[in-house]
């Protein structure tokens, strides 16, 4: 009874793991550690900021972004200082139900590389998720 189990928490692992690999392995990079993600409301200017495991060997970073229904990204450069690149998105540009993104970062060897990876190859930008206005707060502006 142990050994069985010790099956299904195994196969349930491994169920997990074929779920989550794809988000899991797009997300994994060399240059980036960790993206910061301001409080997302319509209308509101929205703050992105990535935490880089050194800023050396790079020359630029570039926010891509879109509001949902926008076939086209607005690209815009990240302000890069210590380990630390930043941007806000104009509030303007700020609509629910959310807005994708990803990071371009242009390496001092002439090279770039997308946050997450492959991006530009196809894969599927990250999204955060926007909160609309409430009507009591329509009502107030």
């Amino acid at each position: 009874m142990k050994n069985l189990y010790n099956h299904r928490i195994i196969i349930s692992i491994f169920i997990l793991l074929f779920i989550f690999s794809p988000e899991l392995s797009a997300q994994i990079s060399s240059i980036i550690s960790v993206v910061h993600i301001g409080d997302a409301k319509e209308k509101l200017p929205l703050s992105i900021s990535a935490e880089l495991f050194s800023a050396e060997s790079i020359t630029g970073i570039f926010a891509a972004h879109r509001s949902f229904g926008q076939t086209e990204f607005t690209r815009g450069e990240m302000l890069i200082a210590g380990n630390t690149a930043s941007i806000t998105i104009p509030g303007n540009e700020v609509q629910p139900p959310f807005i994708e993104y990803y990071l371009i970062i242009n390496m001092k060897d002439g090279s770039s590389q997308t946050y997450p990876l492959s991006v530009e190859q196809g894969a599927v930008p990250l999204q955060i998720p926007v909160s609309g206005v409430s009507e009591k707060d329509k009502e107030i502006v």
